[in-house]
Order: structure tokens, then C-alpha cells, then sequence
């Protein structure tokens, strides 16, 4: 499998308090101790196994390879590698010789990252949900007109997971989701009020024609969540009219 040239560094790392503890405990500053982190991150994802650090199958990262990957001196590296391990950020396993692993790599580094039967899938559930509601979904590929024809919009029952909202967002804006815990929220919310994975994409285009930046999913929240008080009012005005019709002609 072909390594992956990128990984995810949130920016919430510069808050994080065990980051602020090493920090205090060491008198290191926290340009050197993230530095430290991100470079042991790196080196994980280019491991053969994502996340644990391995020059190749059998061979881990020592000490001393590491001395020379971080430039730093040996009781300076030694003390914030401990540190790392006694905070549950970094483990020691010992299977053929002893290696080093980032603790909760797949909880930060998306399998989907890395999969592109992932994507796949996603675009032929996308192709599928678009073709069993052709007749009432609006084209997201057109131009979208400054007045949104909600009429064309259906919110369909079933319930998105965060990771429908992150391909759109991604894909619509060639950003990364930044701060995660605040991304699930902003999903969870979607899911209360009914704002699907298409109207979300709509909303981001919609923003993108006005004078708004588009930089967090958050800020499209309102947006979004507008757009789908717009589809629903617009339908019960519809049930109205037709209510009242049905009156006129008994």
C-alpha cells in the first residue's frame, strides 16, 4: 500500500494540556515540545504499519534514530519521550523488539484518510441517494441561483454520520477539519434539525456567492440550518393550499 503524504495536526494541539504539563515540568518551551511530537507523528505515518514507528517490518525506531531525526541531545529527547509515554500519548510494544506507537493514531487519523474504496463507496451511496430522489433533490454540479428553488430540496429520514459531512466539506472547500470535537457537535446538530449532507453542500455554495468567508464548518451551520426552516415553511405552506382547496371543491 502506497504511503500517505500527509497526515492531520489539529490546531487544538497548542491547548492541549498534557502538551502545557510537559512544558512546565521540563522548562522546555512549547515549540520544542510540539516540534518533538509532530516529528515522531511524521515518522509514524510513514511507517509500514500507520502509527507505530518502524524503519521498516522488524526494525523500530531507537532512541539514538531518533536523537538524529530530532537533532536534539539525548537526555533532552529522553526526557520528553518519557513524558509522552507516563501521559498515555506514546506506547512501548513489545512484539519482536521494542517499538514505539502513537496512542490513538486511528482516533485522529482517519481510516478514510488512507482508503480509497472508502471514497468509493461514498460516491455510490452519493450517486444512489441522488438517483431515488432525482425528481425532488436540487443539482449541486449547476449553478445554484442567488433565490434557492427549496421546492426542489427533499430532507430525506435517515441519519447522516460525520463522516458524510466531512467529505462534503472537503471536498467543497479543500480544507481539513481542524478541530474534530467541535465538527461532531456541528453534525450532531445537523442530524437534530434535519440539515442533510446535500443541503449542507448547498449552504457552503450559497455562502461562497456572498460576502461571507467560508473557513469553519460552524460558520455554515446558520446557514444551513436557515436553508432547511426555508424548505419545511415552504411545505407547510404547500399543505395549506392544498388544505384549503380541497374545502373550495366539496
Amino acid at each position: 500500500m502506497a504511503k500517505m503524504p500527509w497526515f492531520r495536526v489539529y490546531s487544538e494541539i497548542l491547548d492541549d494540556q498534557k502538551i502545557k504539563r510537559i512544558c512546565r515540568v521540563t522548562g522546555e518551551s512549547k515549540a520544542l515540545i510540539v516540534g518533538v511530537w509532530i516529528c515522531l507523528l511524521a515518522l509514524a505515518n510513514d511507517s509500514g504499519e500507520r502509527g507505530r514507528l518502524t524503519i521498516s517490518d522488524k526494525i523500530p525506531y531507537s532512541l539514538d534514530d531518533l536523537i538524529d531525526e530530532t537533532g536534539l541531545d539525548e537526555d533532552v529527547l529522553k526526557i520528553v519521550i518519557d513524558h509522552f509515554i507516563e501521559l498515555d500519548m506514546l506506547t512501548v510494544g513489545n512484539n519482536v523488539a521494542l517499538t514505539y506507537e502513537i496512542k490513538n493514531w486511528d482516533g485522529r487519523q482517519f481510516k478514510s484518510d488512507n482508503s480509497s474504496q472508502r471514497v468509493k463507496d461514498w460516491r455510490a451511496k452519493q450517486d444512489e441517494t441522488l438517483q431515488k430522489h432525482s425528481s425532488n433533490i436540487i443539482d449541486t454540479e449547476s449553478e445554484i441561483e442567488s433565490e434557492i428553488d427549496t421546492d426542489k430540496i427533499e430532507i430525506p429520514d435517515a441519519r447522516s454520520d460525520s463522516a458524510d459531512y466531512q467529505s462534503v466539506w472537503e471536498s467543497e472547500t479543500g480544507l481539513l477539519i481542524s478541530g474534530f470535537t467541535e465538527f461532531k457537535k456541528t453534525c450532531d446538530r445537523f442530524i437534530d434539525v434535519g440539515v442533510t449532507p446535500e443541503i449542507f453542500r448547498t449552504a457552503i455554495k450559497e455562502q461562497k456567492k456572498s460576502e461571507y468567508a467560508v473557513k469553519r464548518p460552524s460558520g455554515v451551520a446558520e446557514w444551513a440550518i436557515r436553508l432547511v426552516k426555508k424548505v419545511n415553511d415552504n411545505d407547510k405552506k404547500g399543505n395549506i393550499e392544498w388544505a384549503h382547496e380541497m374545502e373550495s371543491n366539496q
